[in-house]
């Protein structure tokens, strides 16, 4: 009798969990879907005319029930029409991607918001750390244990500002800016795990466009069933309005770039909203700058991502040095956006069979 309780007991408790997952499963879709209609909303009232009509839709959402099995992900695809001028088969919704094939894909996307182990999984590709600190142990520039009474010594460099990362932000979030006097009197475990970098200087033509961040150029790569790493997409990114990064959510500002550097779209604001062809403070016109070492940068991303065969789709925020090097800053394996770039520059996945 008492098993037999127990066991209903435990049925009732998995049926209640798999319940709680579908209601919050339909509560997400619709919040993304709501993000999709309102943001279409808004290309409309600049554009004036819609692409899609009654007929585009049903349409598309015949294609959603035959590729993702519910008519249901259209919105996002509309929005995407809207966005190209036409409906491309082959597109994957938003909320499709970020909810159901990214978690598979990405399954330990934690790895990429621990700063402290850039370094140490891509050495020869990531800044060289200063000092790291990871559960009040104080490392070098070498991952090897320092005395914290001697560390002083280790900012005795040439740099003379320093970046301060702690583990688990994201979006220019837990990040800051000290001078080398300032770094002197921080004590680094008030911080928790966190990794302090020399702030590196940026190309000449990326500091023309705005020179108060570091403007990055953000490569996707995507690992291949045979184990390779290929490029999906890159886009610049630059601040604006005195902002020290040039995170969307910061007020910065992104554009589409092609492999050779050269920069094929205006640009766009977090909304994903046009916001013009030239810099909002410097005045540049975006599309008279070249950036150089994106080749070079992507491949770098590519040769980083087979060493971590963890994660199958990654977004990596790299830094163009002032000798034209690409270093990387930071990536993304938890949320590596790819709706805009999938609009406007794909399909990237046209025979994935999901």
């Amino acid at each position: 009798m008492y098993e037999l309780r127990g066991n209903i007991a435990v049925k009732a408790r998995k049926n209640m969990k798999h319940l709680m997952y579908k209601l919050d499963s339909k509560l997400i879709h619709r919040i993304s879907r709501d993000e999709a209609h309102r943001t279409r909303e808004l290309i409309l009232k600049a554009k004036k005319q819609s692409v899609v009509d009654s007929r585009l839709k049903k349409k598309m959402e015949e294609y959603c029930r035959e590729r993702f099995g519910k008519t249901d992900y259209w919105p996002w695809l509309a929005l995407y029409t809207e966005y190209r001028g036409e409906f491309k088969e082959g597109w994957i919704p938003c909320d499709y991607f970020r909810f159901s094939i990214l978690p598979q894909w990405n399954p330990h996307s934690s790895f990429s918001s621990l700063k402290t182990m850039d370094y140490r999984l891509f050495t020869d590709f990531s800044v060289r750390p200063v000092a790291t600190v990871i559960n009040s142990v104080i490392y070098g520039p070498d991952q090897m244990v320092i005395d914290s009474a001697k560390l002083e010594e280790y900012f005795d460099t040439d740099d003379k500002e320093f970046v301060i990362k702690q583990d688990g932000g994201k979006g220019g979030d837990k990040i800051q800016f000290v001078k080398k006097d300032g770094l002197r009197n921080l004590d680094l475990n008030s911080l928790g795990n966190a990794v302090v970098q020399p702030v590196l200087k940026q190309h000449a033509s990326l500091d023309r466009i705005y020179s108060g961040s570091v403007n990055t150029v953000r490569v996707a790569t995507f690992l291949e069933s045979d184990g390779r790493a290929s490029r999906k997409f890159n886009i610049l990114r630059v601040g604006t309005n005195g902002s020290r990064v040039d995170n969307t959510s910061s007020g910065g500002l992104f554009m589409l770039l092609d492999t050779e550097g050269n920069i094929i779209s205006e640009a766009y604001d977090n909304f994903c909203i046009p916001a013009g062809s030239d810099h909002p403070d410097s005045g540049v016109a975006f599309k008279s700058v070249k950036i150089p070492g994106v080749r070079e940068a992507s491949e770098a991303c590519c040769r980083a991502h087979e060493k971590f065969p963890y994660a199958r789709f990654v977004a990596w925020d790299v830094c163009i040095t002032e000798n034209g090097n690409p270093v990387l800053l930071e990536w993304n394996t938890k949320n590596p956006s790819m709706w805009f770039e999938e609009a406007m520059l794909g399909p990237f996945w046209p025979d994935y069979e999901f």
